[in-house]
């Protein structure tokens, strides 16, 4: 058997894998969550304070505890805002390409994937609305459409783009629901959203290093280095979208823009970010789709 049989195999025994834990850890999102009336109070802050946005400025840390409480609200409202419509737009790709021959062999276990984000958007609606009183806009700005896309590139773009943004966005669930003090029911919801990442991160691995094995040695060089920036653009416009004015004039912050400013440069941020990003640049480098020292977000232009 070829190198590439063999990886096809094992890529199609993984997703066997992924497909029947799916299937025996269905939740029903109606009712995996006993919504309360109410958050449970002064006993638990709502986000953690070492994973926000402002964590390490003087302005954040020299606010009375209640109003880095009422913060943390806002900025839990917007973590869940900006997942939701980011696994909107992203779900819009696998749509689009759900039963192309060229990810055929993903399409079992693409439909959990559309089934448990979309439970994942039930469950960050109905905190926002329960708790927030609102769901903050998605400020994307959506690329223009192009054609003439390379055997194998645009599937490798719409893939790598989930998995980079699903990462992103488990460093925070998953540092909420460890935290102890963090209000339950947003422990509960981030929980119910990590164990399912949890597999999608494992199919994102898996079917981008498949992809590039498929189809990168037909890649010219130009469509590599196309990817390449597309990439990088996709991990700073991802993250400079956790930093979010709207959420800083909620908490009563003033001047929320030059906060944002002042917050993505910070050494706090960038130490996240590192720990964020770090299984992708990774993997990235592996399979050759890494910019060469590309610069922090706070370092690019409109950051």
């Amino acid at each position: 058997m070829t190198t590439q049989g063999a990886r096809r195999r094992d890529v199609g025994e993984i997703l066997e894998v992924l497909c029947a834990a799916s299937r025996r850890r269905y939740q029903n999102p109606y009712t995996a969550i006993a919504w309360p009336d109410a958050l449970a109070g002064a006993a638990y802050v709502y986000f953690s304070p070492e994973l926000s946005s402002l964590d390490g400025l003087p302005a954040y840390t020299a606010l009375p505890e209640e109003q880095r409480r009422r913060a943390g609200l806002f900025e839990i409202g917007g973590y869940f805002s900006l997942t939701l419509h980011g696994e909107q737009r992203l779900m819009a790709g696998v749509l689009r390409l759900l039963y192309r021959s060229s990810v055929r062999a993903y399409s079992d276990y693409l439909h959990h994937l559309i089934d448990e984000e979309n439970k994942h958007m039930v469950y960050f609606a109905e905190f926002s609305r329960r708790f927030v009183g609102k769901l903050y806009p998605d400020k994307h700005l959506p690329r223009a459409p192009r054609e003439g896309y390379a055997p194998g590139e645009e599937e490798l773009q719409i893939f790598a783009s989930i998995w980079i943004f699903e990462q992103l966005g488990d460093y925070f669930s998953l540092g909420l629901m460890r935290d102890t003090r963090v209000d339950p029911i947003v422990r509960q919801v981030c929980r119910l959203h990590h164990h399912e990442e949890s597999r999608h991160l494992v199919f994102g691995r898996e079917v981008v290093k498949d992809l590039v094995a498929r189809f990168g040695p037909g890649f010219s060089e130009a469509t590599r280095d196309g990817l390449r920036r597309y990439l990088d653009q996709f991990i700073a416009a991802s993250w400079a979208e956790y930093y979010n004015p709207d959420v800083y004039r909620d908490a009563g912050l003033p001047e929320p823009y030059a906060l944002r400013k002042a917050a993505l440069r910070s050494d706090a941020s960038r130490a996240r970010f590192a720990q964020a990003v770090g299984p992708v640049t990774e993997l990235l480098r592996e399979l050759d789709l890494a910019l060469p020292a590309s610069p922090p977000p706070a370092s690019q232009p409109g950051a």
